[in-house]
């Protein structure tokens, strides 16, 4: 499937989250906090590891999984301002 909001050449700020473990608890009366862990930022211009230039969604997450702070089974928010996407999340 096509990513509707990539752009070819848009330069913008990647930013990578670890998502909290839930902790079992209603979020009534207006919310609450949860500490999201910053783990990385970046801008997504062409790396040498993509030299077609293409540091789109698909080739983002491929590059953050070879970071070392990327592990299986570790939840990941990848927030642009264009698009997000989730890696190893499992909302059941």
């Amino acid at each position: 499937m096509k990513d509707f909001v990539h752009q070819e050449a848009t330069k913008m700020l990647v930013r990578v989250f670890e998502i909290p473990a839930p902790d079992g608890q209603f979020c009534f009366g207006g919310g609450k906090l949860m500490p999201f862990l910053e783990l990385d930022w970046f801008r997504n211009d062409p790396l040498p590891e993509y030299s077609d230039g293409d540091m789109g969604p698909d080739a983002i997450v491929e590059y953050v999984q070879t970071k070392n702070y990327y592990y299986p089974g570790r939840p990941l928010l990848i927030l642009t301002e264009r698009w997000c996407r989730t890696v190893n999340y499992n909302a059941g």
